[in-house]
């Protein structure tokens, strides 16, 4: 059973923003990252897809053909580099949309980052959280494992019955 959920997750470009600084001559209030996460929380192992969107006016050319890196939360890295022919105003068309997809084999809590840099600058980022539930008997929430190994046994355990329910002694007759 999957959770379906989408948490959006808006970061903004500033100047003191994700230790990338504002890039020279780009308007700080100008661009804009929204990454969304879907499912935000499913059962492992899950593949997670993320969506991305850059929103604001402002230079395009700051933000024309940018490499791509995402940093899954789970110690894996992916990056792509645009191969771009040079910027033309008015001609060049600017990508305000970025996806990926990532699997996760066990239960976390896993902060995704996604970078957009240009010329090894940062332009924006965007931290989402995925949660990421374990199987059935394959640990607890953060993968560590389950020394009992969730085994389910039953077995009959006498209850004593409820006092108003004892029996009573035998009538012995009415009185005389």
């Amino acid at each position: 059973m999957k959770l379906r959920e989408i948490i959006p997750v808006v970061a903004v470009l500033s100047s003191v923003g994700f230790g990338g600084g504002v890039p020279p001559g780009a308007d700080a209030e100008a661009f804009k990252l929204s990454l969304r996460a879907s499912p935000s929380s499913a059962f492992a192992p899950a593949k997670i897809t993320f969506t991305a969107q850059l929103k604001g006016e402002g230079n395009d050319e700051k933000c024309y053909c940018p490499s791509v890196e995402w940093d899954w939360g789970d110690g894996t890295v992916s990056e792509r580099t645009g191969d771009c022919h040079p910027y033309e105003a008015g001609k060049s068309k600017v990508d305000r949309f970025f996806t990926g997809a990532h699997s996760y084999k066990q239960g976390g809590r896993y902060q995704v980052r996604l970078r957009l840099k240009r010329s090894g600058q940062l332009l924006v980022s965007a931290r989402p959280v995925v949660m990421i539930r374990p199987r059935i008997g394959a640990g607890d929430f953060y993968g560590n494992p389950d020394p009992q190994n969730l085994v389910l046994t039953s077995s009959p355990v006498p209850v004593p019955a409820p006092a108003c329910a004892r029996p009573t002694a035998p009538d012995r007759g009415s009185a005389r």
